[in-house]
């Protein structure tokens, strides 16, 4: 047609624009086929109206680098209705299934309500005859994304996403090694939980729990942290050791910290905050478990 409309052919004046969009050429189907518009995960007649009417799930990894605690994945389970996110660090992907069992427990004790649907793609650590099983003993739909559309479990792949940005971000910018990664999604999951969401802007703890938590106790990841010592120490030695803050402890109000001093450290009071990211450090670290301070130095 193009060379017909060029003048340099002739005989095709009988053939119309309406004509050509009729042709159905299966050759072109199949040199030239495009993939079409893939629906949303979760469409607006069938987003859920309450909590664990509907939970995505997704297992990420292996990670290039093996976490303090031996991890190399984690799992990632996802409320529609509360956008909340609970993520389990797994050694294996064997391990996703006995995590999502231990999700659902924890999940139907918190919130009094019974998972309806779980949605994932159709990797082996969902679609076994063990998970089968456990689906159908629970009353529980199983939701199966199709093979290569990620696009159609899209919401937790964008909550993967949101992590593994500030993951970067966090390491980076407190120049620890790709080793503390699982520290690093921990407390970006543990904080995304308690910023407000779109569409409705609400908290997505406040609606998993069914009312309002204090957030006086958050404090920047890689802040400076120092806490006091308790062991027997000299008259001129100083009181106090200095650590950084890689997370909380979620239901507590205490924090987990990293300390370049590797000897053991038995009783631990925090004394204050300083929020100011650390240099590069080469150290061997201790993590610890400490509660909260009895004062709180903001910078």
């Amino acid at each position: 047609m193009r060379l017909f409309r060029a003048g340099r052919i002739n005989g095709l004046n009988a053939i119309t624009s309406l004509d050509l969009q009729q042709i159905e050429c299966e050759a072109c189907t199949l040199g030239k086929g495009q993939r079409l518009p893939t629906l949303l995960s979760a469409p607006l007649e069938t987003q859920a109206s309450n909590l664990l009417d509907l939970v995505h799930v997704d297992l990420w990894g292996p990670a290039t680098a093996t976490s303090l605690g031996g991890k190399r994945y984690f799992l990632t389970c996802y409320d529609d209705f509360s956008h909340h996110i609970n993520l389990y660090f797994l050694a294996n992907k064997s391990d996703a299934l006995s995590a999502l069992k231990e999700y659902s427990t924890m999940a139907e004790a918190q919130t009094g309500r019974k998972i309806k649907q779980i949605q994932s793609d159709g990797g082996g650590e969902f679609n076994s005859n063990a998970g089968t099983a456990f689906y159908r003993q629970k009353g529980i739909e199983h939701l199966l994304v199709p093979p290569g559309s990620p696009q159609q479990n899209g919401r937790v792949e964008r909550v993967h996403l949101t992590i593994l940005n500030l993951v970067q971000t966090y390491l980076t910018d407190c120049t620890l090694p790709p080793t503390f990664w699982a520290e690093a999604a921990s407390y970006a999951a543990y904080i995304r939980n308690r910023t407000p969401c779109k569409p409705s802007n609400s908290i997505p703890d406040d609606l998993w729990y069914g009312k309002k938590k204090s957030h006086l106790n958050l404090q920047p990841f890689g802040c400076k942290v120092y806490y006091r010592r308790h062991e027997s120490i000299s008259k001129l030695d100083p009181r106090y050791n200095k650590g950084i803050l890689l997370g909380h402890i979620a239901g507590t109000f205490s924090i987990k910290f990293g300390t370049m001093n590797a000897a053991s450290l038995s009783k631990r009071e925090m004394s204050s905050f300083h929020c100011q990211t650390t240099p590069t450090l080469n150290y061997n670290w201790l993590i610890l478990r400490i509660n909260l301070p009895v004062r709180l130095n903001r910078h």
